[in-house]
């Protein structure tokens, strides 16, 4: 019961902090908001304790899809509150916020799923830098929508508040750029540790996800070399990070959406 209201509490002030974010970008207000920091700690604080007791068990770690989405969205919380201490990201929370909401409500309802054994510390440290990895490139595709809508604005000539409300362009495709490239490093260092440590990655029902995984990968790889040596950025850095995320969420998310959802319902 006690994580239930704890789950529900959480998905609240997740929903307020989204709320008092919006109000504050349509005002044109660009100073860190004490009032939504306040809310998305209480909330996150509350998020990880459900967490805890969803994922942790005797036999290892629970990992169902709800359960895996609801991680990764707290992941995302995190690193977004250690990143705005040194760069602007508030506006991330418009994404982040929501996503953290649906994937506290969805595990909450959904209950528990495949148990994954951490008897190895390379599992463990495996896993660990994969959620990061997914976390750290789920906050540039977030930035990076955020990005198309600046630009198509300012081409535009709106002056909306939210825009005013934004760092100057170039701020904001430095930082697409900085998310970028820790989420590279991370995925390169998740993959090195399942290649080279891990039997199983390319077992039947681990191939899709490590093919697509490298795919990813290796459009990640592309985007960073283009923008270094060619000078990429802006609307091509928006389609290829948004390409690269849409790898790993169907090699990793989708698959496990179509075994223990949609397969398990069917059958």
């Amino acid at each position: 019961m006690f994580s239930l209201v704890s789950g529900i509490t959480s998905v609240a002030l997740y929903a307020l902090s989204a709320v008092i974010l919006v109000q504050r970008l349509h005002q044109a207000r660009t100073s860190p908001s004490t009032a939504v920091l306040a809310v998305s700690v209480i909330a996150l604080a509350l998020h990880a304790s459900v967490l805890h007791n969803q994922l942790l068990t005797p036999e290892g770690i629970q990992l169902g899809f709800f359960y895996s989405l609801s991680l990764a969205a707290a992941v995302m919380v995190v690193l977004m509150m250690l990143i705005g201490i040194t760069q602007p990201v508030q506006t991330l929370g418009l994404g982040v916020f929501p996503f953290a909401a649906l994937a506290q409500a969805g595990a909450l309802a959904a209950g528990g799923g495949p148990i994954i054994t951490t008897d190895t510390p390379v599992m463990a440290t495996h896993i660990l830098i994969s959620i990061c990895a997914y976390g750290v490139l789920g906050l540039a595709a977030i930035q990076s929508l955020v990005l198309a809508f600046q630009h198509r604005m300012l081409h535009e000539h709106h002056a909306l508040g939210a825009v005013r409300a934004l760092p100057a362009l170039s701020v904001m495709e430095k930082l697409l750029f900085h998310l970028i490239a820790i989420g590279f490093a991370l995925l390169t260092i998740a993959l090195a540790t399942g290649l080279f440590f891990l039997d199983d990655i390319f077992a039947q029902q681990m191939v899709h996800k490590t093919v697509l995984s490298i795919f990813a990968w290796l459009l990640f790889a592309i985007l960073l070399g283009g923008h270094w040596l060619a000078g990429w950025r802006s609307l091509t850095a928006v389609r290829l990070t948004l390409g690269g995320i849409a790898l790993l969420v169907l090699g990793y998310s989708g698959s496990k959406l179509v075994v223990e959802i949609i397969l398990q319902r069917s059958g």
